[in-house]
């Protein structure tokens, strides 16, 4: 799995993308590996947080990760981007499942 930041004219938002290929190394890899339109840009921001259903992502550059299956006993995943690139900040949920979504400053799992 990997985490992708895309960026046009400024405006930001992340991207998941599932791989079956592993680890990547973020120095070795292009725009992601994704072929893009021009003008935008693809950073790795994190990879290895296992199989990652739905994302949904604050305005204040949290990233919310919802898992197909537990991992570490929890079933969601909090990161926090910076600099490009985002580290786990938190987990919570015992259950794993399908949907992450923020809406008037409350988040649904």
């Amino acid at each position: 799995m990997m985490n992708i930041n895309l960026k046009k004219n400024g405006f930001s938002f992340a991207l998941l993308i599932l791989s079956g290929i592993g680890s990547v190394n973020a120095q070795d890899v292009i725009n992601g590996g994704l072929t893009l339109p021009a003008k935008f840009k693809a950073d790795i921001l994190i990879d290895g947080l296992g199989g990652v259903r739905h994302i949904a992502v604050a305005p204040n550059n949290k990233i919310y990760v919802r898992l197909s299956r537990l991992k570490e006993g929890k079933g969601t995943i909090v990161l926090e981007q910076k600099d490009n690139q985002a580290t786990v900040i938190s987990r919570f949920g015992d259950f794993s499942g399908t949907g992450v979504y923020i809406k008037s400053q409350y988040l649904y799992t």
